[in-house]
């Protein structure tokens, strides 16, 4: 049984920090679902999220992650985003818009699920994704949002 579904994007993260510059598979969809796999048992996370043709699943298969749900678009590289951080800045840039189609229409809501998570992502498709998992959903079952700040330096 599926005890929690991850929704988030598969990206490409570029990162460069005072510590040095990195490259490695994330995005929010990534990084909770592995961190969740970590707590459940194998198979109790899925994943829903789409990716181009590039992107590496292995890490998150060796988790015990269920990636029935993740879509992989073999006409695209994945989504690439590029985060600088100096001191108290950062900056971030998303390359590409693969990430924005990711649709949870292609996704049976009924099956036995107690939780659903959505990962960081812009407001905007946090709310379409919310509209199509209440209208798919036929029981009542427990929503988690990872909030999304504008403007919230000092």
């Amino acid at each position: 049984m599926i005890k929690l579904v991850v929704v988030g994007h598969l990206a490409v993260n570029e990162t460069e920090t005072s510590f040095g510059k990195g490259v490695y598979w994330a995005g929010a969809g990534y990084q909770v679902a592995w961190a969740a796999a970590q707590f459940f048992p194998k198979k109790g996370v899925k994943l829903i999220s789409l990716c181009g043709q590039d992107f590496d699943l292995s890490g998150l298969f060796r988790a015990g992650i269920d990636l029935e749900g993740v879509v992989i678009d073999q006409r695209f590289n994945s989504d690439r985003f590029i985060i600088k951080e100096k001191k108290e800045e950062r900056f971030f840039k998303a390359r590409g818009d693969l990430s924005s189609h990711l649709s949870l229409d292609h996704f049976n809501f009924n099956q036995e699920i107690n939780w659903c998570h959505l990962a960081t992502a812009p407001p905007r498709q946090q709310l379409k994704w919310i509209s199509q998992i209440k209208s798919s959903w036929k029981k009542r079952a427990m929503i988690s949002v990872d909030p999304v700040l504008r403007n919230a330096a000092p």
